[in-house]
């Protein structure tokens, strides 16, 4: 799901007449993701759960959220940004709506559901 949302972001904001922009993910705590964030050690945070974790509340950021439109249980998708930068606020919230409204993502999405309810069936 991660590597399907780098992808697809990647390609949103190349499609924005942009250079084309590397997505790299890496798994952190809600902590230390803030804490990246607040430090402009990274551009912006994707958390995937029903609530935003608390550090990542912050009127320094900005708070986008999406939900899966495919698969069972619905996913949550929440993208923290810097709010100090409105150019790179606008590119990156234009990106993560398409990327996220994605055909080839929300099917991702769809299959890791889809999997993961099989595999509850089968350890009955």
């Amino acid at each position: 799901m991660q590597q399907a949302f780098a992808t697809s972001m990647s390609a949103c904001l190349a499609g924005k007449d942009m250079i084309a922009m590397p997505v790299k993910m890496a798994t952190a705590s809600a902590d230390r993701a803030a804490d990246d964030l607040a430090n402009s050690e990274c551009d912006a945070v994707l958390f995937i759960g029903e609530s935003l974790p608390s550090a990542l509340r912050d009127e320094k950021f900005i708070t986008l959220r999406a939900v899966s439109q495919i698969g069972t249980p619905v996913r949550v998708f929440h993208f923290v940004m810097r709010n100090d930068d409105p150019a790179m606020r606008t590119a990156l919230a234009n990106a993560f709506e398409k990327a996220t409204s994605s055909s080839s993502f929300q099917d991702t999405i769809g299959r890791a559901s889809a999997m993961h309810i099989v595999a509850s069936n089968v350890s009955r």
